[in-house]
């Protein structure tokens, strides 16, 4: 999976994205105590080797070195791991705000009701209103029907 895709939050709520950005986080202080612990064993073993060394056991030398070696190996490993996750973890940071941004969204129905307010009607009888207001428009269509009516009939029988 590439990186980009693995740290791109986009299309996730801020509640998700932050869940997922915790989890990278929580993973990158393991890795953190994880090293620390490899850099404690690398210098133990580092430590015997010279002790082995300076009281001149040389048949311990060689063990304690590839020990060493390999927990200097392992540090190294574990180095690279949490660079990596430090990378990610500040570009999911980065894109937390934005997608905090992103997730206030217009209340509709209070806007409706503040509209409603504004006009001088009452909240929550938006419906009632345009019923209303439909039914005048459809009577008003049909008396001027009639009165257009009446006036043709005046004009023709008057001619």
């Amino acid at each position: 999976m590439s990186d980009y895709n693995e740290t791109n939050l986009r299309g996730l709520t801020y509640e998700a994205a932050a869940a997922v950005a915790l989890e990278y986080a929580t993973a990158l202080k393991k890795t953190e105590q994880a090293l620390a612990a490899a850099r404690e064993e690398e210098s133990l073993w580092k430590r015997r080797v010279a002790l082995a060394l300076e009281k001149g056991m040389a048949e311990l030398v060689a063990p304690a070195e590839a020990k060493a070696a390999e927990s200097s190996a392992k540090t190294a490993a574990l180095e690279a791991e949490r660079a990596d996750l430090a990378a990610k973890v500040v570009r999911m940071k980065e894109q937390l705000p934005l997608l905090k941004m992103g997730a206030r969204s217009i209340d509709t129905d209070l806007l409706l009701s503040e509209l409603t307010i504004a006009a001088g009607g009452v909240p929550g009888e938006e419906e009632k209103y345009s019923a209303a207001s439909k039914l005048d428009r459809e009577l008003g269509n049909a008396g001027a029907d009639a009165a257009l009516e009446e006036l043709k009939r005046k004009l023709s029988g008057g001619s």
